[in-house]
């Protein structure tokens, strides 16, 4: 295809181009009709619709549609003209106005140009061009000036071929330079040279594509996920599910539930919103099976899906073991998955939180659940509870029972050494036969009173820093058991003193020791009824 011909635009001609190029750029309105145009041989610039080798691209098609030319296929790179010996050039271009005056440039050095042959006739006079451009003669450029004059003309050509035609250039590899591309230019236009049809499609996607969005950030996941409570006896398993298809609307419903085996606890929620779950369990106070007073401390981590969570590891945070009872459920969860992230994105953008599913988002969500931690029923719970708490009682009073036993058994061998002491005083007949009621209480008291003072005392030192009202209560009975040892040594000294004895003697000696056994009689009974009072408070509670 032979390119041969110019086309004056502006001030300057562009070229050369082909006869279909000229079709395409006039189909473009990147030409005119009336531009002028010229190629070598002929003697005249003429208008581009009255040029007779053209005429037959002009003509009308019979009874067809005029379309529009397609792009290029073809690669028009314009290169940089260069002038060679004997080339006929394009005839000169018609003067122009003369700017104002500009300060004159550094004197450059001239060279002779080559003289050229052939010139077309001149072009006939242009309108007035705007002020910025300068006159300038190929004859009175230097050739510096030609080829800045020619780079020039080379960017508008390619800056018309590029825009006409959307042509993305090869990569062109130099040596020692980097790959080179174009930027595809889309057509301008696109829409309102859609047909209908188009038209009518994209609008469909585009209202589509805004409903599934919607649709999307407002889905609150199936009811049908509330199947996966595996593992739960079916009254639990239906309580959750329960939960689960409540309207958020109402607000914010959960429950939890213990697993057949007792290894597994399982949450429903009419939360329907991604999250990793933090569960932490804390027993209640005289509401656990442990005989324990510390407080039982469980943790467990769960992942929220469809309203559903399974915390499968239940571990011991602090307390002596885990026991079945009632907890104070506290979950802390914070919103994972696809969905939450993309709310927390567009919660950065202030206009967006109209929305009322980026409103009412809550990236942070916090539970109180009260649960109980057991597989049997509340009947049987609260049953075996009982039983419990009885025991705990018992066991709260036993050291009240035995304390108040004790003082029984001091006051009964000090009663029983009070006669002990009357009959074999009866029988003496002098003081030194008193070595009869020593055998008698070395035998039948003294070995009793002494286990049972050793064993007060090691109660006394154990109880010192664990409870130290019990801890005195003991040390009461050790003092009373010193008082009775204390007085059956006076009573062997006392007697033995006498010689002859006679009954004036036996009724002073009597005299003498009974006021102190009834002081520490007294005493002990005063202690057990004080004890007596507080076990019955005890067992009240």
């Amino acid at each position: 295809m032979e390119k041969n011909w110019f086309i004056f635009k502006g001030d300057h001609h562009l070229g050369p181009f082909s006869s279909e190029d000229l079709v395409r750029m006039l189909g473009h309105e990147k030409a005119k009709a009336d531009d002028l145009i010229w190629k070598e041989g002929e003697a005249d610039w003429l208008p581009l619709k009255d040029h007779p080798a053209l005429l037959a691209y002009f003509e009308p098609p019979a009874k067809e549609p005029i379309r529009k030319p397609e792009p290029l296929k073809e690669e028009f790179v314009l290169r940089e003209p260069v002038i060679e010996e004997e080339e006929v050039l394009p005839p000169p271009l018609p003067p122009l106005p003369e700017p104002e005056p500009e300060p004159e440039p550094e004197p450059e050095p001239i060279f002779e140009e080559e003289q050229v042959e052939e010139f077309p006739p001149p072009l006939p006079p242009l309108p007035e061009p705007e002020p910025e451009f300068v006159e300038i003669s190929l004859k009175e450029l230097t050739e510096e000036a030609q080829e800045e004059v020619f780079e020039e003309e080379q960017a508008d050509e390619e800056k018309l071929i590029f825009d006409d035609f959307a042509y993305v250039e090869e990569t062109v590899e130099e040596e020692e330079d980097e790959a080179t591309q174009d930027k595809i230019v889309m057509p301008e236009g696109i829409w309102e040279e859609a047909p209908p049809w188009q038209k009518a499609a994209m609008v469909s996607s585009l209202v589509l594509g805004l409903l599934m969005s919607l649709y999307f950030f407002n889905w609150n996941g199936d009811d049908g996920s509330a199947a996966l409570f595996s593992g739960l006896a079916n009254s639990k398993k239906r309580d959750l599910i329960k939960v689960t298809n409540t309207s958020p609307k109402i607000g914010v419903r959960a429950k939890m539930a213990l697993s057949n085996t007792g290894n597994e606890i399982w949450l429903g929620t009419n939360i329907k919103t991604e999250a990793i779950l933090y569960l932490t369990l804390k027993s209640k106070k005289d509401r656990v099976l442990s005989t324990s007073k510390e407080t039982i401390e469980l943790r467990s981590t769960g992942e929220l899906k469809h309203g559903g969570a399974k915390f499968r590891k239940i571990e011991l945070a602090s307390g002596p073991r885990i026991a079945e009872g009632e907890y104070e459920g506290h979950i802390i969860g914070y919103a994972t998955g696809l969905k939450s992230r993309l709310i927390f994105y567009l919660r950065k953008f202030e206009f967006l939180k109209v929305f009322k599913f980026i409103k009412n988002f809550k990236p942070e969500l916090k539970l109180n659940i009260p649960f109980l931690y057991t597989v049997k029923t509340m009947e049987d719970f609260e049953e075996n509870l009982n039983i419990l708490k009885k025991k705990k009682k018992e066991d709260l009073v036993k050291p009240f029972k035995e304390i108040i036993e004790r003082h029984k058994t001091f006051s009964g061998l000090l009663t029983n050494i009070k006669n002990m002491y009357s009959s074999s005083l009866n029988k003496m007949k002098r003081g030194s036969d008193v070595r009869l009621f020593e055998r008698r209480y070395a035998m039948e008291v003294e070995p009793i009173l002494k286990d049972l003072l050793l064993d007060s005392n090691r109660q006394h030192i154990k109880l010192i820093n664990l409870d130290k009202k019990r801890s005195e209560d003991y040390l009461k009975l050790v003092e009373e058991g010193k008082q009775i040892g204390i007085l059956v040594s006076d009573i062997v000294t006392r007697t033995r003193k006498y010689g002859r004895m006679t009954n004036k003697k036996r009724v002073k000696l009597k005299g003498i020791f009974a006021p102190r056994i009834e002081e520490i009689l007294n005493t002990s009974s005063q202690d057990v009824v004080r004890l007596e009072s507080e076990k019955n408070r005890v067992l009240a509670d």
